[in-house]
């Protein structure tokens, strides 16, 4: 029988990997999809709206969810209450698949601001076709719920990675073919996100069968006399409405960009259009592309800024997926050795991963954008330095979020959320209506959200873990973070070439590793339960 460590350990190698294969298949996909071969940024801009108006519900669907429905059936299983598994996976789904029809909707509501907009509506085609995916996206999320709740992470790492496929295949073809035949990006935005719809179609087809051939309840044995209390629907909103919430936390942001940054830069006056002219026009080259958008085009630079900073808290989410069942069970068995061994091994490995990735975004920004979108424009590299200071807070919203579910914190937990959205929507409103500060109020609000959110999550562990070494923990990533973003900035300084960055990138991995092995960041047992390894 594995250890709470070892669980732990082995479903954050599972969450990681895929979620790094899955975000790397994505990349592929949105890089050609940006380009001038397919979308450009005027259509990228198209894409980008409908794609953050749909990632709320995308992620209350496969995040919040099946959080809910993970932590549910982990303490069921604790308790050795099987037939109450079984039915609360079953009023579960009938109800999921009402949220789905209910979130489409709601959605379809969403849009109609763009079709009001003179300037947005041309996003209409990529929301309309986005719909369906939610409804796809709610059904995606009761298995993969009922399988983590089981600590088996390998059902929902496989759906990602068809997906994710699926995505990529039909998303590049479908909007190469249409661009060609119609000249008119926001049509050829619409039939990439007609793909994504396909994708999640492909994922649920898939869970379902896994489901039907191999359903882990088939291998525990019933009690005769067990019984079961009906969870009802009330209960179930219940304990899923703090899971929903958190799970917005890491996706709110780019709807209120929609609202605010892109409304106003979408209906902006003459006064305020001259002022854009005259910072990003570059002589006039700007306005001579085919159905160019201003508006458009810098909400597409700054989703390629962001789809780039995206890929550091989207890895460490899955981490507080893997930890939930085991944190809920420590909870549940009043562990508290368990608890504050791993709450403290969590936040060592988001440390690793997001101070590396966060200070290496900072240092490389310019150079990264040129490397991965041929953009010398230098808004882009501007906006993702903000976007990766950000990630040093946003990388830790979603896993502590989830921690603070399992301590039974949630309610603090979403005041504090709700807070940082407000403060969000406060520097976004106000800052855009400065004309020379204009796209860059999006990520500046965003870290002034973040940065609230995950202070205050800090303070709330420290206040419900008894005796826990925080900062023991991210001192050692921190400092060997810093010393690899001093390589990476030395050597990117040499020449500025796509050459000299990819040199800088793995050089600075290499003597990130070599400082956490010097300053013993992990112990022989926690870097064996990681790779999976056991002692002889």
């Amino acid at each position: 029988m594995k250890n709470s460590k070892q669980l732990l350990g082995e479903s954050s190698v599972i969450l990681v990997v895929t979620t790094i294969l899955t975000k790397t298949i994505s990349a592929i996909f949105k890089l050609p999809l940006a380009s001038d071969a397919f979308l450009g940024e005027v259509g990228f801009g198209y894409f980008s709206v409908a794609h953050d108006l749909f990632m709320p519900f995308y992620l209350l669907a496969i995040s919040g969810l099946p959080a809910a429905l993970s932590k549910i059936t982990a303490e069921n299983l604790a308790k050795k209450n099987f037939l109450q598994v079984k039915n609360n996976f079953f009023t579960a789904r009938r109800l999921f698949i009402l949220l789905g029809i209910a979130f489409s909707l709601l959605l379809s509501l969403f849009s109609i601001p763009l079709v009001l907009s003179k300037g947005s509506v041309n996003s209409i085609y990529s929301v309309l076709a986005v719909l369906p995916s939610v409804f796809f996206c709610f059904l995606i999320s009761v298995y993969r719920g009922y399988f983590e709740g089981f600590s088996n992470m390998y059902p929902s790492a496989i759906s990602k990675i068809i997906d994710s496929l699926s995505k990529l295949c039909l998303g590049l073809i479908f909007s190469f073919v249409v661009i060609r035949l119609t000249n008119d990006p926001a049509l050829a935005a619409g039939a990439a996100m007609l793909a994504v719809s396909l994708a999640t179609l492909v994922s649920i087809l898939y869970l379902h069968l896994k489901f039907k051939r191999n359903n882990p309840l088939d291998k525990l044995k019933f009690e005769k006399e067990e019984s079961f209390t009906p969870l009802t629907i009330k209960a179930l909103f219940v304990l899923a409405i703090p899971f929903v919430i958190a799970s917005l936390a890491s996706s709110v942001v780019s709807v209120i960009d929609v609202f605010t940054v892109n409304l106003k830069l979408s209906n902006a006056d003459n006064e305020y259009l001259s002022v854009l002219n005259a910072m990003y026009n570059n002589g006039g080259a700007l306005q001579n592309q085919i159905g160019f958008d201003m508006a458009a085009y810098l909400y597409g630079v700054k989703s390629k800024a962001f789809a780039i900073y995206h890929l550091i808290p989207t890895v460490t989410m899955s981490l507080g997926v893997a930890a939930l069942p085991i944190i809920s069970t420590a909870v549940i068995e009043k562990d508290n050795a368990a608890l504050k061994d791993n709450t403290q091994y969590l936040i060592k490995i988001l440390s690793s991963i997001a101070f590396p990735a966060a200070i290496g975004l900072f240092v490389l920004a310019g150079p990264i954008m040129k490397l991965l979108y041929s953009s010398n424009d230098p808004l882009s590299g501007n906006l993702l330095s903000i976007y990766a200071f950000t990630a040093l807070f946003s990388a830790f919203v979603v896993p502590f979020t989830t921690l603070l579910q399992a301590l039974n914190k949630h309610y603090s937990a979403l005041i504090h959320i709700i807070i940082g959205v407000l403060i969000k929507i406060v520097v976004n409103v106000i800052l855009v209506m400065v004309p020379t500060v204009n796209i860059y109020s999006a990520p500046i609000g965003t870290l002034a959200c973040y940065a609230y959110i995950s202070i205050s999550f800090f303070v709330l562990l420290k206040r419900s873990v008894k005796k826990l070494a925080i900062f023991k923990t991210v001192l050692k990533p921190l400092f060997a973070a810093l010393i690899c973003g001093g390589v990476a900035f030395l050597i990117s300084n040499f020449a500025s070439n796509s050459v000299v960055t990819v040199i800088a990138i793995f050089a600075a991995i290499l003597v990130y590793i070599t400082m956490l092995a010097l300053f013993r960041t992990f112990t022989k047992t926690e870097i064996y339960n990681l790779l999976k390894i056991k002692r002889k």
